[in-house]
């Protein structure tokens, strides 16, 4: 399930890769106090300001992750402009506020240095890491600040989501112009074992929460499950927590984390514990409200297979596109395409280990044809049995759970399309 990094370095603007050491001995993690809880006072003297533009406040830009900046000007050659050494391995997406690249390392430090020159403007440590040797299982040795921050313009401030010794899970609020830590609260997952989990995917911003998705390890070892954990900016008032209904696995892992659509938070969930029997709400994609109550759910109906082979539809954030530029021609990439059109929603085109993986290039629109294994799928109306192109296809109609896939002989969609595609939708559990 876990992906590596490869260096300690943050270069240029907004580049950060991470590396990761393998080989950890499984051991009980030694005692450590928790992190101490601080708030905002119930009338901060302090905001930020707006967001501009050309800022980069949240993974991919936006809760949409679209990964676009308005009015960005044409690249042209490309060079490094500055290279800043820090303390641990880089795996999170760096921020850019203003004139300011905010970066985080696996050693839970959080640095702010100036865009032009790399200069660091403010460092702080948040803690000590968990070391590997004190992990189950793993591959990022320490285990510091490993997801995305994620900066809120209303309270100024540039969260982060660390790991520290004693396997606690806190969330911290660091103010983005001095440095000062102004909140910091336990953020730890409401089921398993705390050591067992890894919060890789990016922090989201909705409102006045910041919402925490949790995973597994690499290994998949002990006992971690799925789940979305929401704290208030402020750090005060009730946290909440969704889980996902499955014994064990099912970690929310991809590193774009939740998507935002219509109010609804978006996240892909991997494989689960059970493999035959009554479906258990992983391998999916689900919809949560601003409250993570459940309101929806896509599964494919190779669930249990895709449990039990370690596929996981959780390798890619969910994400919506608008149609293809020919009409009939549904792609493959989650970034939208035209506004002319109301916008096809979709589930991750992605699935761990590969199960879709390019085949060349196709007639529509400068789409890519994707090739699979025998196993018949439809995912967002592409079909066949080895490799196909969206041309060649029936677009998706929803297939009532427990019935058959979704095929090629299926009627034409005729009403709008719902935010989900794919060969099986179920019920919110």
């Amino acid at each position: 399930m876990r992906r590596r990094g490869t260096a300690a370095v943050l270069a240029a603007l907004l580049l950060g890769t991470g590396c990761s050491v393998t080989g950890c001995d499984a051991a009980k993690p030694a005692p450590a106090p928790a992190p101490s809880a601080r708030s905002l006072p119930a009338s901060p003297s302090g905001t930020g300001g707006p967001v501009g533009d050309g800022d980069w406040p949240t993974y991919h830009r936006d809760n949409a992750r679209t990964g676009v900046a308005p009015g960005f000007p044409a690249l042209g050659t490309l060079r490094r402009a500055w290279t800043a050494a820090l303390d641990g391995a880089v795996y999170g997406q760096p921020l850019l506020v203003g004139d300011t690249v905010y970066a985080a390392t696996e050693h839970d430090t959080v640095s702010a240095l100036a865009a032009d020159t790399g200069q660091v403007r403010w460092s702080v440590h948040l803690g000590e890491p968990m070391p590997g040797r004190q992990l189950p299982c793993g591959n990022i040795d320490p285990l510091g600040i490993t997801s995305t921050m994620v900066y809120d313009p209303a309270t100024g401030l540039v969260f982060a989501l660390a790991e520290t010794v004693g396997a606690h899970h806190t969330l911290f609020g660091i103010d983005a112009r001095t440095g000062a830590v102004k909140v910091s609260r336990a953020a730890e997952p409401p089921r398993g074992d705390p050591v067992a989990h890894q919060q890789r995917s990016a922090l989201t911003l909705l409102g006045d929460r910041v919402y925490i998705a949790y995973g597994g390890l690499a290994g998949d070892c002990a006992n971690y499950v799925g789940s979305v954990v929401a704290i208030p900016t402020s750090g005060s008032g009730p946290g909440l927590a969704y889980a996902v209904p499955t014994s064990r696995e099912g970690g929310i892992w991809t590193p774009g984390g939740g998507t935002v659509h219509n109010g609804r938070l978006l996240y892909a969930v991997g494989n689960g514990e059970a493999t035959s029997g009554t479906y258990d709400g992983s391998d999916s994609v689900i919809a949560l409200d601003a409250d993570l109550k459940p309101l929806d759910r896509f599964a494919p109906s190779t669930w249990a297979d895709d449990n039990d082979g370690d596929l996981d539809l959780g390798s890619i954030s969910a994400g919506s596109a608008g149609r293809w530029p020919r009409p009939g021609c549904a792609g493959p990439s989650a970034v939208p395409r035209s506004t002319a059109t109301p916008p096809t929603y979709r589930a991750p085109t992605g699935y761990g280990r590969s199960r879709w993986t390019p085949a060349g290039s196709s007639t529509c629109g400068g789409g890519r044809r994707y090739r699979r294994p025998a196993r018949r799928y439809s995912v967002a109306g592409r079909c066949g049995s080895s490799t196909t192109t969206a041309a060649s296809c029936t677009p998706w109609t929803p297939v009532p759970a427990g019935s058959a896939s979704n095929s090629r002989s299926a009627a034409p969609r005729t009403s709008p399309p719902r935010p989900w595609a794919g060969a099986r939708r179920t019920s919110a559990p």
